[in-house]
């Protein structure tokens, strides 16, 4: 919260102090700056930038990590060769960063920026519009051009569960403080918030089970309750 960064040119890099104004470093990236992102609790910077590559001089994305604090530092590259970044997130913790082409996903520890921690599979033909890491930093949420949402979790990269949203465009995800509310935007300007603990669903269903009848099995499938209504005695009390 102390420094603004920007592109004082299409391919240089600006850091500012937000108290007084004054220029704290600067860095000439030789790529066109399309994204900027300071990283938490480190002051570093996630660069994405379009540079030309090859005999063709096609355009290809790259994302490096840079620090302001050593200017004549020579940033850290990703290694993505040939992959086409179209959206990126960062974990709170400041520990793990999340690249996506529109299909797959892939993770990188801040810590070891050559090797991906883990990739996540494409969800069919479905394209990803916005990415939003857990609070916790364990899990990865996506959003769908069909209005879906998967949950991730990052140790396995396995889907935790799935959730039907709406029918367009998800271009934007933010998790509650605590992790167990998401809040989701569509390109049609609709805002809608979900529970997406199953542990809240499964309290829920305990607590008050006596007014339930049933569940469709679009209900079942969109909210993922197979897992979270598995707890011992519930067919028999339902």
């Amino acid at each position: 919260g102390l420094y603004a960064a920007y592109a004082v040119r299409p391919d240089s890099v600006v850091v500012v102090s937000l108290k007084n104004g004054g220029v704290r470093s600067g860095h000439y990236f030789n790529g066109e700056i399309l994204h900027l992102r300071f990283v938490p609790g480190s002051g570093e910077l996630i660069v994405i930038q379009s540079v030309e590559s090859g005999l063709l001089a096609e355009n290809q994305t790259i994302a490096k990590i840079w620090n302001p604090a050593s200017p004549t530092g020579k940033p850290r590259p990703v290694r993505l060769h040939g992959y086409e970044i179209g959206w990126s997130d960062i974990a709170p913790q400041g520990d793990q960063v999340a690249f996506s082409s529109g299909k797959d996903i892939r993770v990188f520890r801040l810590d070891n920026l050559l090797d991906e921690n883990i990739r996540i599979r494409p969800n069919g033909e479905r394209i990803i519009g916005s990415l939003a890491f857990h609070p916790d930093g364990t899990a990865l949420a996506a959003g769908y051009d069909n209005g879906s949402v998967v949950v991730w979790d990052l140790a396995s990269g396995e889907a935790r569960f799935h959730l039907k949203v709406a029918e367009g465009w998800i271009n934007k995800l933010s998790f509650s403080a605590d992790g167990s509310r998401l809040q989701v935007n569509t390109l049609k300007g609709e805002i809608f918030s979900r529970d997406i603990s199953p542990d809240l669903i499964r309290t829920a269903a305990q607590n008050e089970y006596r007014q339930l009848a049933a569940f469709t099995p679009e209900q079942i499938r969109n909210y993922d309750l197979e897992i979270a209504l598995d707890y011992s005695g519930n067919f028999q009390r339902l």
